[in-house]
């Protein structure tokens, strides 16, 4: 029933494309967790399909970033050219701002289709996460994501085959290979299959379970378990009539081990007690003088009552001063849209745009707090294009236009 790791990844892999190509909605995923080291099992770019790393800076402080691909033919020059990102000696770094700073780099899908996976290493803990996207003609037909996950020995996944076929990757940062035991267990939680899944150094590996297990026509639910001799990364996924989610695993982490108790102090010998002293009485007391009487002094004037504040000022009002609009020095139309306002130290939320005519172009990355973004015309299209732009600073909304030609 198994064939080597790399025959049988390339045989799993024409029905992964075929179902993100179909693929109607994303499935949903579990919040991102942050952490210096992430590790991204599943990345792929090529026939349409393209990746978006999203990186988000949690911190309080500035964070530099490095990220490696790993992967046949997976290389930084899939990916468009991006103002923040510096890539040498086949690494790509960046900086992050402090709060919220974030990194949408995307990949371009038009070479040949390929996949492996990738590693992002930062000073200070970073939420990262790809979402895959599929297109037809300049149009999104289809979108699903994975977030970065921590390495871990034993995983388990959920296996419902009414509602869908599981598949799962496994990726290997490390040397040397890593040995990796596939359980098929029943509802009771009793094995019914083993596999051995061998996974090759720096490099992922994906199989779907009916493929790897002759599953039981009565097998209504239960549960894959994954343990291997080293740590790994892994995710997973479920197809079903043409629609592919993603379906993180269950992560086994080893509790740590309880301190050990620390030592009884000996037991002392009681010593005999002392016998008591006598007790001497006291001389009777002298009766104490009569109290002279206390005089009251006089009580204090009240203090007049301070003066009212003044009531509050209200805040000036919130206004869009300006926008400046200037094509990037990279070209390709690129624009940098500058947002001024009044106050200058205003920070804004929940930007909306509307670009006219519909699909002359789209943004693709933004600074609030520093009020800025970018705006790229669509390759397939010429001429002026414009919109509007919608932004809120605390309950105030402020509205603003521009216009640029493609």
């Amino acid at each position: 029933m198994t064939t080597s790791s790399s025959s049988r990844s390339f045989t799993f892999f024409p029905k992964l494309v075929f179902a993100i190509s179909l693929a109607a909605s994303a499935g949903a995923v579990s919040a991102i967790d942050a952490g210096r080291v992430q590790l991204l099992p599943f990345v792929i770019d090529g026939d349409g399909i393209r990746t978006r790393l999203i990186v988000t800076n949690v911190s309080e402080s500035s964070s530099h970033c490095s990220f490696d691909l790993s992967g046949p033919s997976l290389d930084f020059g899939r990916f468009e050219d991006h103002f923040l990102v510096t890539v040498e000696d086949e690494r790509a770094t960046f900086e992050l701002e402090e709060d919220g700073g974030q990194l949408i780099w995307t990949s371009k899908g038009q070479q040949t289709l390929t996949y492996g996976y990738a590693r992002l290493d930062c000073a200070e803990p970073v939420a990262a996460q790809v979402l895959f996207t599929t297109g037809l003609a300049g149009e999104l037909v289809s979108m699903t994501s994975i977030s970065g996950n921590r390495k871990a020995d034993e995983f388990q996944f959920a296996l419902i085959p009414r509602i869908g076929s599981l598949a799962f990757v496994l990726a290997n940062d490390e040397n040397p290979d890593a040995s990796c035991d596939v359980i098929l267990r029943s509802p009771y939680g009793s094995d019914l299959s083993e596999e051995a899944v061998p996974v090759p150094e720096m490099a992922p590996v994906f199989h779907f379970v009916d493929e790897l297990f002759r599953i039981p026509e009565d097998y209504t639910e239960g549960t894959v378990f994954v343990s291997c001799d080293r740590k790994v990364a892994a995710t997973g996924f479920s197809l079903f009539d043409g629609k592919f989610s993603a379906i993180p695993p269950a992560i086994f982490t080893p509790a740590p081990e309880p301190p050990a108790p620390e030592p009884e102090p000996p037991v002392q010998p009681l010593e005999p007690e002392p016998e008591p002293e006598p007790v001497v009485q006291p001389p009777e007391p002298e009766p104490e003088p009569e109290p002279e009487p206390i005089v009251q002094p006089p009580e204090p004037e009240p203090e007049p009552e301070p003066p009212e504040p003044d009531p509050p000022q209200a805040p000036a009002p919130l206004t869009m001063t300006g926008m400046t609009v200037n094509p990037q020095p990279s070209g390709n139309g690129r624009y940098f849209l500058d947002i001024q306002t009044e106050p200058r130290d205003a920070s804004l939320t929940n930007i909306s745009t509307h670009i006219n005519p519909f699909g002359a172009g789209e943004f693709y990355g933004a600074s609030l707090r520093l009020k800025y973004l970018w705006f790229r015309c669509s390759e397939s299209f010429s001429g002026s294009a414009g919109g509007s732009i919608q932004t809120w600073a605390g309950d105030q909304r402020i509205t603003g236009h521009f216009s640029v030609s493609c």
